[in-house]
């Protein structure tokens, strides 16, 4: 598929430069390939030579590449295929978490004041020369406030809501 890419858009052997290809699924089952795997490494291979990530010296001739198949299964896989690749690498839709979104959204500036340490001097908090410290504060936390704590690992949540990075649907 590479060797292909190459040859179409003017860098390989043959010299002539096509502006569009249409491919089948190439291996896609004939030699054992499932047509999953087949379609991902063939629209990965295909954004390589778009964009041409890995090229000295590009060249943007080749603007469009149709896949073709008359097998329902390799159309589906095209399909799933290309939509990871546009979750990838085009920005309209690349995908990041619901709260990640929101807090991006949601940032204000926090306006501190000049005094580095102006609320300390202001609100001082005095201790009692008896203030009950624990003797022993390692076997306390072990015992009495650690089987309390709320750990992330402890807790089986769901994978987390995915929305669009630019618009939030």
């Amino acid at each position: 598929v590479r060797r292909s890419f190459l040859d179409a858009s003017g860098h390989g052997s043959g010299g002539a430069a096509f502006e569009s290809i249409a491919l089948p699924n190439l291996g896609g089952g004939i030699y054992g390939y499932e047509p999953r795997n087949s379609s991902r490494s063939m629209v990965e291979e295909a954004v390589e030579a778009l964009l041409q990530i890995e090229s000295s010296t590009p060249n943007y001739t080749l603007r469009k590449i149709s896949f073709v198949d008359s097998n329902r299964q390799a159309v589906d896989a095209f399909h799933d295929a290309l939509t990871e690749v546009a979750h990838r690498w085009l920005p309209e839709r690349k995908l990041t978490t619901a709260p990640q979104w929101w807090g991006q959204h949601t940032r204000r500036l926090v306006v501190l004041p000049a005094a580095p340490n102006f609320f300390w001097k202001r609100f001082k908090v005095k201790f009692k020369k008896r203030h009950g410290v624990k003797k022993r504060e390692r076997h306390n936390y072990i015992g009495n406030v650690k089987p309390w704590l709320w750990r992330a690992q402890r807790v089986q949540q769901p994978p987390p809501l995915m929305v669009y990075q630019q618009s939030g649907e």
